[in-house]
């Protein structure tokens, strides 16, 4: 399985595991340059540069 493969968000998690999963999640996204720091509120995160190229399927916020 590649990268580009793989499932990021799996709502099926106990919720005991939620943080520990979300942690996860947010640190893939950092890595990867789908997310990127803000450096002024409301938001900690923007879209960063492989936001497009790496989501296929995201409903509008």
């Amino acid at each position: 399985m590649s990268d580009d493969d793989v499932t990021v968000v799996e709502i099926s998690v106990p919720p005991h595991d939620a943080a520990v999963r979300a942690e996860a999640v947010r640190d893939r996204l950092l890595a990867t340059g789908v997310i990127v720091p803000n450096p002024t509120p409301p938001s900690a995160y923007l879209p960063g540069s492989k936001a497009a190229a790496r989501t296929t399927d995201i409903a509008p916020l």
